[in-house]
């Protein structure tokens, strides 16, 4: 990890390391868990996650996210009607999309076709025009065929380490294609190729080409672009140049709105570790790496950034903060007894309604019925469903558990009127689609319609 100098030589190791996160061909990714609340499954069932962003207690980490399954769990979302879903799996991995419409073959189905449209969604200061460029691509296939050609020669001499090589070999992207992604690709790979073989004032220019090209287009790929010719000018020990990029790609891109952990590695690359009074020091980029490792269904990676944001100074995100996704994490993990001790070390902070709620989850799990009402019961007494709607939903998901049925509404209600006015449309659909679960288990059929319908307008991206 750099330190807080950037005295030093190029080192093609730390080059090489650094880019292999750059294009997803051949890496894997693990997985997310869809974002859902403690489900309800019937009367007296023990599915009780540990809060509203959690995965259920005895997951683990589940397969490798690529561009193919990415598509198939798009494809699954859509099949039931749930797009909310669907482009929930899009932002969270905006660069396995990225890969997926870039990819040597492409076809037109409706799921590629809202994997582009998602893009474009997110992307800012306007439409990034994966749709226009994907309508190009399906109506010219014959104006992509030499550039993919020429792209599949520069990733054999690359991967040969032929670096020297894959530098003088020609990238020409369709000069036809109404959007530039594929030219800020050619860019990036011959920035690469550039950095790999000695050359970082070469890579910083491609870079910046590259950042460039996506000016209007998409804000985010242009920050991390910025941040990649400021990792060039670091390697080549030039550190105001280095710095002087990072603050223009800190104007594109901010690392709390980002969901690309790259960016974020990046960030730590290029940012020195004594930078106390930066905005985004060591400490605040580890916790987001962290979130988003997290929110990948990499519970363990997640451990090991927030560990390490342990470690730096700073007063954000507080200690308490810190121990808290550390027991998330550790809960994934099925480690129970280091992360019962970590929330209960949160008793005396202001975090203790947090760990109350997630200790009382903890031991519903378990069976110890009696101690984890307690527990929610102390979480909820000191809270309110504005405030703190995920553990009052937690809560009525523990009373309908109980049999407790008025109570129970009574709090998801509340918290489903808190994740509306707080434009929380995932928790949101989570309530209703756990009230729906509960009325089919009695057949209430009539009550059941009716939530449907309102799950059905949650869901959709675009209600009329």
């Amino acid at each position: 990890m750099i330190s807080g100098s950037y005295r030093g030589t190029p080192h093609n190791d730390l080059v090489v390391a650094t880019f292999a996160m750059l294009i997803i061909g051949g890496c894997a990714a693990p997985t997310k868990r869809d974002p859902a609340s403690a489900r309800f499954d019937g009367a007296g069932s023990q599915l009780l996650r540990v809060d509203s962003g959690s995965v259920m207690l005895g997951s683990t980490t589940t397969g490798a996210m690529s561009p193919d399954v990415l598509l198939a769990r798009v494809r699954k979302h859509l099949a039931s009607q749930n797009e909310l879903g669907a482009a929930n799996i899009v932002e969270t991995y905006p660069d396995v999309a990225e890969a997926l419409l870039l990819a040597d073959s492409i076809h037109d189905r409706p799921e590629t076709r809202f994997v582009a449209r998602c893009r474009d969604r997110l992307a800012a200061p306007i439409a990034g025009g994966w749709h226009a460029l994907l309508d190009h691509r399906l109506g010219h296939p014959d104006h992509y065929h030499p550039y993919v050609a020429q792209r599949a020669a520069w990733w054999r001499a690359y991967r040969a380490g032929e670096f020297e090589t894959a530098l003088g070999l020609p990238l020409e992207p369709p000069a036809s294609a109404p959007a530039p992604w594929f030219a800020v690709e050619a860019y990036t790979l011959r920035a690469t190729a550039a950095l790999t073989s000695g050359h970082p004032d070469q890579a910083e220019r491609l870079f910046r080409s590259a950042a460039d090209s996506a000016t209007a287009f998409d804000n985010t790929i242009r920050g991390r672009n910025q941040f990649f010719a400021a990792l060039a000018c670091k390697v080549g020990g030039r550190l105001s140049a280095a710095l002087q990029l990072r603050g223009e790609a800190m104007q594109s891109v901010s690392p709390g709105q980002c969901t690309d952990p790259l960016v974020v590695r990046l960030l730590l690359e290029i940012t020195p570790s004594r930078a106390h009074d930066d905005r985004w020091p060591h400490r605040r980029l580890l916790f987001r790496l962290g979130e988003l490792e997290y929110a990948r269904g990499a519970p363990q990676a997640a451990l090991l950034s927030w560990k390490r944001a342990e470690a730096k100074l700073g007063p954000e995100p507080a200690d308490a903060r810190l121990r808290l996704a550390q027991a998330d994490a550790l809960l994934a993990l099925q480690q129970i007894e280091p992360a019962t001790a970590l929330l209960l070390s949160l008793d005396r902070t202001p975090l203790r309604p947090e760990a109350l709620a997630k200790l009382g989850m903890l031991y519903l799990r378990q069976g110890r019925v009696e101690t984890g009402l307690s527990f929610m019961e102390q979480a909820v007494a000191d809270t309110s469903p504005a405030s703190h709607a995920h553990i009052h939903a937690d809560y009525a998901l523990a009373m309908l558990a109980a049999g407790d049925e008025e109570t129970a509404l009574e709090h998801l209600h509340a918290a489903r009127s808190a994740f509306d006015r707080h434009g929380d449309r995932a928790g949101v659909a989570t309530t209703l689609e756990n009230e729906l679960r509960f009325l089919l288990a009695r057949n209430d059929r009539a009550r059941a319609l009716k939530l449907q319908r309102m799950l059905a307008r949650v869901h959709r991206l675009e209600t009329p």
